[in-house]
């Protein structure tokens, strides 16, 4: 699903229990990819995460709701799958470090 029909989902029913199954519905995409991708290693994971990561802050761009935190799927993904969060953070890391 795209970043503007989440945006559309979530405009139609702008409540705290939609803006979780937003992130919820991406957090699910993200297995589909793995499964789709064939992803085996963790970059490849990370990679995923990067891309949804990117639809959720186009999401939030989309919606204008500047309550809702652009860091927001970083979050859930911590919430919900904390054993991510210190590789993914440091992939991220390595790639800025890359950019410089």
């Amino acid at each position: 699903m795209k970043a503007s029909e989440y945006a559309e989902r979530y405009k139609a029913n702008p409540t705290d229990k939609a803006l979780v199954e937003v992130a919820m519905d991406m957090l699910i995409e993200s297995k589909k990819f793995i499964e789709q991708r064939n992803a085996k290693t963790d970059a490849a994971v990370y990679a995923i995460l990067d891309e949804l990561n990117s639809k959720y802050r186009a999401f939030v761009r989309l919606v204008g709701d500047e309550t809702i935190l652009l860091d927001g799927f970083e979050r859930f993904v911590a919430l919900k799958m904390e054993f991510v969060v210190d590789g993914w953070k440091a992939s991220r890391d390595k790639a800025k470090m890359r950019a410089k």
